[in-house]
């Protein structure tokens, strides 16, 4: 059975690849709801949620555990002060299931 891409150059090579696109996406996509801006951008939790997804972990906990482990290099490559809390990731990884029905053209 093949694995996932793990720790090491074929994810952080995946990860520098798809970071452009990820950013282009997000900047195609509509705000959704009202109150203050989020503290990570999209493009940054989308990242990480693909991070999980190709370390073939299944479950939104165990992907948040995976990514926390990491949080230190995940940290440097999304540009950020500081990793987002469970709940954050919980809450934006619902919302960026209800964009999938939204079509970007």
């Amino acid at each position: 059975m093949p694995e996932g891409a793990m720790e090491g150059t074929i994810l952080a090579e995946l990860v520098r690849l798809s970071i452009p696109q990820l950013k282009d996406a997000a900047g195609r996509m509509p705000a959704l709801g009202r109150g203050a801006p989020p503290t990570y951008a999209s493009w940054q939790l989308a990242t990480l949620i693909m991070v999980a997804v190709s370390a073939r972990r299944k479950s939104k906990i165990a992907q948040y555990r995976f990514l926390f482990e990491r949080r230190a290099w995940l940290m440097r490559i999304l540009k950020t002060a500081s990793f987002p809390t469970r709940s954050t990731y919980f809450k934006r990884y619902r919302r960026a299931r209800l964009c999938r029905k939204i079509r970007v053209s």
